[in-house]
């Protein structure tokens, strides 16, 4: 699991990207949803295996958009 500390202030989906993969060496689908899909991962400064959800917002109602 990806933890929160990278989703602190104002990043755009984009920067948010940037960030996870400068922090994350990201690898396989290890399984998929209806608008999300988990990889495997790797922390690139200490090799921890990862697991990382990757959701598709253009796939989500609006409903589920302001679950998020």
């Amino acid at each position: 699991m990806v933890d929160s500390s990278h989703a602190v202030g104002n990043l755009n989906a984009e920067q948010f990207s940037d960030n996870i993969k400068a922090d994350y060496k990201i690898e396989s689908v290890i399984g998929k949803g209806s608008f999300a899909s988990v990889r495997r991962g790797r922390n690139r400064a200490t090799g921890d295996k990862v697991a990382i959800k990757v959701i598709s917002k253009k796939k989500m109602s609006e409903e589920d958009r302001v679950g998020l």
